[in-house]
């Protein structure tokens, strides 16, 4: 009870203008794994939400969150416990990749067949036109990965540092695009504390970039975005947040992963800004990303 409420109040931190209350107590337990004596204990310690008893409704952001730190069972969860192989793997040597993009249709109930688009980060070339509605294979990239994670240089491990107190909350759309925010409250998510580590780095007078990309990962890679900076001609990956909140999740142990590591090889940028991977007219896709080793 005590864990939950201490992760209840961060949440309060996040103003309620910018939340979406589009998740039920069902959905909590279904998708998420938290049960309703769970969400009982949530809503006495304050987490916001909109009506009462079975009417009530909460924000997925905050509940995902929340479930990520209680270790609950969930499709997002499964795909992390991949991520430390991965950087095991690329660490004895190069890797070939194939990541393929799947995705399923938003519109199930619409007639006709299905036009999907993919974009070419994504090895998309020409509209995907099917009469399936669900796991439909839209295109592949495959990448051969040389590059080794290593340890940031000194410069670039004192910046990382001192992002080490930020904690990962999933936020709205409007304030992941808010360093000023992540400055402040010292919570952001990837998102968002990539702007503010990008801000703080340029104003430092470092050549740096936003990155959006895949952590690659069998079976399953997955999307995510960091912060890329140049120093004596070569980019390094600086993410502090993203190890630190594996080992809160319990998906990594020790000190494998720290925060100075920059961990390019299991990083692949393929945009500077966030991208949608597919679409089916104008409406984006949800989609996932089979992955397995290219020989």
């Amino acid at each position: 009870m005590t864990r939950l409420r201490t992760l209840v109040e961060p949440l309060l931190r996040i103003p309620d203008e910018f939340r979406r209350f589009d998740t039920t107590p069902a959905g909590a337990t279904r998708d998420l794994g938290l049960d309703a004596a769970a969400q009982q204990v949530l809503l006495d310690a304050g987490l916001p939400h909109v009506g009462d008893g079975d009417e009530v409704l909460f924000d997925s952001l905050d509940l995902s969150t929340i479930s990520l730190y209680l270790s609950a069972r969930s499709a997002r969860r499964d795909a992390m416990r991949f991520w430390q192989r991965s950087l095991r793997r690329i660490a004895s040597g190069p890797v070939g990749y194939r990541v393929e993009v799947r995705a399923q249709c938003p519109l199930p109930r619409h007639s006709g067949g299905c036009v999907y688009q993919v974009a070419p980060e994504a090895g998309g070339r020409m509209p995907v036109v099917t009469s399936e509605r669900r796991c439909v294979a839209l295109g592949a990239v495959s990448y051969r990965v040389q590059q080794r994670p290593e340890p940031l240089p000194p410069v670039l491990a004192e910046l990382a540092v001192s992002y080490a107190d930020v904690d990962f909350y999933y936020l709205p759309t409007f304030l992941s695009l808010n360093a000023d925010f992540v400055e402040r409250e010292r919570i952001g998510d990837c998102a968002a504390t990539a702007h503010a580590i990008l801000d703080k780095a340029v104003k430092a007078g470092f050549e740096a970039r936003h990155a959006y990309g895949f952590i690659l990962a069998v079976p399953y890679s997955s999307t995510h975005t960091w912060t890329e900076i140049r120093l004596d001609g070569r980019w390094f990956a600086v993410d502090p947040l993203l190890p630190k909140a594996m080992r809160a999740w319990g998906i990594t142990k020790g000190d494998e992963w720290p925060a100075t590591l920059s961990p390019l090889g299991v990083y692949r940028r393929v945009a500077t800004e966030q991208i949608r991977l597919a679409w089916h007219g104008q409406v984006p896709c949800h989609t996932w990303l089979p992955t397995e080793i290219a020989k």
